[in-house]
């Protein structure tokens, strides 16, 4: 009895230790990493970035498959190139970033492509599915493990209360409701 308790917990072992092995932690690199935006303004786009303050990626290095990520940007941090549309975008209108200064996001189930994960803007919590790719990994400089991974997705502002809009003089909304997000990230072991 004891022997084949011992034998089941080592083709246990042996079966949950290669995908283990494999699997690693890296944590984010701000400076390396951009979390871009894009939304339709008028007959234009506007374009902006949103600091990256800290992040985890745990992927696994045989399957070029994520395993799990976690995002907390900086909303104050917000920049559309444009200090009047930034200003309105931290404002109480739009992020309201004096009370809620961090985005979240939290993967909570990942395929082979795509990542489903609960997003935190403001005080509303939603599920966005995000299409991913885990370009690889290598060494940075110093010969640390390094991995980087391309996050793309569409948002809608309505979904979290970003409901603030202009109108032309037609009556159209000046800014469109889904917002283009790609997030390229960097992560170092």
């Amino acid at each position: 009895m004891i022997k084949r308790i011992c034998l089941l917990g080592i083709m246990i072992f042996s079966l949950v230790l290669p995908s283990a092995a494999w699997s690693k932690t890296y944590k984010v690199s701000p400076a390396d990493s951009s979390v871009d935006f894009e939304i339709t303004h008028q007959i234009g786009f506007t374009t902006g970035i949103i600091p990256i303050s800290e992040g985890a990626i745990d992927a696994d290095e045989k399957t070029y498959k994520l395993k799990k990520l976690s995002l907390t940007l900086d909303a104050k941090g917000i920049n559309t190139y444009n200090e009047d549309r930034d200003a309105a975008a931290t404002s109480a209108d739009f992020f309201n970033t004096e009370k809620f200064p961090t985005i979240n996001l939290s993967s909570v189930e990942i395929s082979e492509k795509t990542l489903t994960a609960q997003v935190t803007i403001k005080d509303i919590t939603k599920k966005v599915i995000f299409d991913y790719k885990l370009m690889g990994t290598g060494k940075t400089d110093e010969g640390k493990a390094k991995t980087l991974v391309y996050v793309s997705g569409k948002l809608s502002k309505k979904d979290f209360n970003l409901a603030y809009n202009v109108t032309d003089e037609n009556g159209q909304p000046l800014l469109g409701d889904d917002v283009d997000v790609l997030l390229r990230l960097v992560g170092i072991e």
